[in-house]
C-alpha cells in the first residue's frame, strides 16, 4: 500500500486538540503501542532502505496485545512510504526470524497514541515517544493513485495550517532514528 506521511513535533498538546476540537474533530481513546525496528546491517537512514517493524498495540489491559508485523520503505524521490503489514501470533518467533534473517536491531520506541480519521481520508495520529518525551502528530493518507499525491500533501499542509503546525516543526526522522 503506498501512503503519504507527514510527521512534525507537537509544542502544546492541549492547544493541538483544542484546535482540533474547533474543527469539529476529537482523538479516539488513548493506547499504548511498543515497536522495534529492525533494519538491514548496510541500513543508511534517508537511502530508501526498507525497515520492518514489530509492533504490539495495547488498546485495553482486559483484552490480549496485538502483534503486527510491518515493511515500511520510503521513497525520497517521491517522498511517498510503501508499507505492509500483517498480524502475527507470536511476537518472539516473528523477532527470531528477523534476526535469522541477518537484521539488526536499530532502536525499539514506546509510545501512547491516538487518533482520529477524518472525512477526507486522512488519519490524524497523536503520538507521545516515551523516550525522549516528545509529542508528535502524523498525517497519513493512502495513495490510491500517484497522480493524487500532490492533492493529498497539499491537503495535509491546508490542515497543518489549520492547526498552527508550522513548517519548521516537520520531521523527517523516524521515530526509530530519534530513538537512538
Amino acid at each position: 500500500m503506498k501512503k503519504i506521511i507527514v510527521k512534525a513535533e507537537v509544542k502544546d498538546v492541549d492547544k493541538l486538540e483544542n484546535r482540533l476540537m474547533n474543527l469539529g474533530y476529537d482523538f479516539d481513546p488513548m493506547y499504548w503501542q511498543h515497536s522495534r525496528i529492525f533494519v538491514p546491517r548496510n541500513y543508511e537512514e534517508h537511502n530508501n532502505f526498507a525497515r520492518m517493524i514489530l509492533r504490539m498495540d495495547v488498546k485495553a489491559v482486559d483484552r490480549p496485545a496485538r502483534y503486527s508485523l510491518i515493511c515500511k520503505r520510503h521513497l525520497e524521490k517521491s517522498k511517498i512510504d510503501l508499507v505492509h503489514e500483517t498480524l502475527v501470533s507470536s511476537y518472539a518467533e516473528a523477532a527470531n526470524i528477523l534476526l535469522q534473517m541477518g537484521l539488526i536491531i536499530q532502536s525499539e520506541v514506546s509510545r501512547t497514541r491516538q487518533e482520529v480519521v477524518l472525512e477526507n481520508g486522512i488519519t490524524i495520529y497523536l503520538d507521545q515517544i516515551e523516550h525522549g518525551r516528545k509529542s508528535y502528530i502524523k498525517f497519513e493518507a493512502v495513495l490510491e493513485n500517484e497522480s493524487e499525491a500532490e492533492e493529498i500533501r497539499n491537503r495535509i499542509e491546508v490542515l497543518m495550517m489549520d492547526l498552527n503546525i508550522l513548517p519548521d516543526l516537520v520531521v523527517k526522522d523516524t521515530y526509530g532514528e530519534t530513538a537512538k
